[in-house]
């Protein structure tokens, strides 16, 4: 019975760690579609419908409406005063701010790289048509293509471009899903967590708070 205790806590751990964070994107004439999650689990915003889903293993279990934010440059304005107000209450010097980001520049490099190497691309499916007022510029193109797919044969059948000999044109649709496990992110993160110089940035942290609390 203890085991049996035990042992279930684990592996369902250990199964929520097998599982893969995936984006998947699908984007032509009849589609607009983002979806991020867990597996199967997550949010998908279907931008034609307007409508975003939460989804179970696939499963929708409800809706919400997918509204367009204008930008507002004025409030962007006031944003960007916050920020040099905040700056101005610093109180590391620039001396120390530059050692903590070239101390922290490597393992944030070899942490995106070894997301980059453990992501997997489940699908990925590009078709472009178009081309120039100009043949020989569509010609050119073409034979840019040509070369890329000649350099990475990886994206031979998953790209394909369709040259328009007789004018200016541009049509096409795309398709991708990419997932990464989650184990790979959790290790990842922990070993980024070990050799990142937590304790400089926490003064940091700490000081720029003092900092700002002294300025109200």
């Amino acid at each position: 019975m203890v085991y049996f205790i035990v042992l279930v806590p684990v592996a369902i751990v250990v199964a929520i760690l097998m599982l893969r964070i995936r984006f998947r994107a699908e984007f032509n004439a009849d589609n607009r579609i983002i979806f991020f999650g867990l597996g199967r689990s997550g949010p998908e915003i279907d931008f034609i419908a307007g409508v975003g889903r939460f989804r179970l293993f696939n499963y929708e279990l409800g809706k919400f409406a997918v509204k367009r934010v204008p930008r507002n440059f004025s409030e962007a304005g006031d944003f960007a005063g916050t920020i040099r107000r905040e700056a101005k209450l610093r109180e590391k010097t620039a001396g120390q701010a530059w050692s903590i980001f070239k101390r922290s520049l490597k393992p944030l490099y070899n942490f995106f790289v070894s997301l980059f190497k453990a992501t997997v691309i489940e699908e990925m499916k590009a078709e472009v048509a178009g081309g120039f007022d100009d043949p020989a510029l569509t010609g050119s193109t073409f034979g840019y293509y040509q070369a890329a797919i000649g350099a990475v044969p990886a994206l031979a059948g998953r790209v394909n471009y369709y040259p328009d000999w007789m004018g200016a044109s541009l049509s096409g649709s795309f398709k991708m899903s990419v997932a990464l496990p989650l184990y790979r992110l959790v290790g990842s993160f922990i070993r980024l967590l070990w050799q990142l110089p937590l304790r400089e940035i926490a003064k940091m942290a700490i000081g720029k708070k003092k900092g700002a609390s002294d300025g109200e």
